[in-house]
């Protein structure tokens, strides 16, 4: 079973840890343009019919939010891996 905590969601950079093992630091990222999350769900079909998904908007997106591996340094303070 995981366990995930994000802490400091409305700070510049939120801190998500799971399984208190494995920390990542976030950044938030602009949008260019209106970004939308779905979501999709199956439709009972007849017998002879494929089945079908709908797909149904659920929020508009203004941000992003962008983890990476954070490291801790020797003086204790953590800073966030550059790939």
């Amino acid at each position: 079973m995981n366990d995930e905590s994000v802490k400091g969601l409305d700070t510049l950079n939120p801190i998500l840890t799971i399984d208190g093992k494995i920390k990542l630091v976030g950044e938030y990222l602009e949008t260019i343009g209106t970004c939308l999350a779905f979501s999709d769900k199956e439709v009972a079909a007849a017998e002879n019919q494929t089945p079908r998904k709908t797909v149904e908007p659920v929020a508009k997106i203004h941000k992003i939010l962008k983890f990476r591996l954070a490291l801790d340094n020797e003086d204790g303070e953590t800073r966030a891996t550059t790939l």
